[in-house]
């Protein structure tokens, strides 16, 4: 098991916006990985204050397994 706590501390934006962009594209390709893989044998918990809109668009591209929510 993975868990990532206060994910909203590696986002960048502003106020107006809200912080949806991941300040390092590597979190970005992490977890573009993951939810394209075809079998997972772990589970990944994530918690932020924002959620940022690329897992979103992922989370509705790739729906293998999990879910992402507000």
């Amino acid at each position: 098991m993975l868990a990532i706590d206060s994910l909203e501390e590696v986002l960048q934006g502003d106020e107006q916006q809200g912080w949806s962009q991941f300040k390092d594209e590597g979190f970005l390709l992490f977890f573009q990985q993951v939810l394209a893989s075809a079998l997972c044998q772990s589970r990944i918990i994530v918690t932020s204050q924002e959620l940022p809109v690329q897992l979103l668009e992922f989370g509705t591209r790739y729906q293998n397994f999990g879910s992402i929510s507000r």
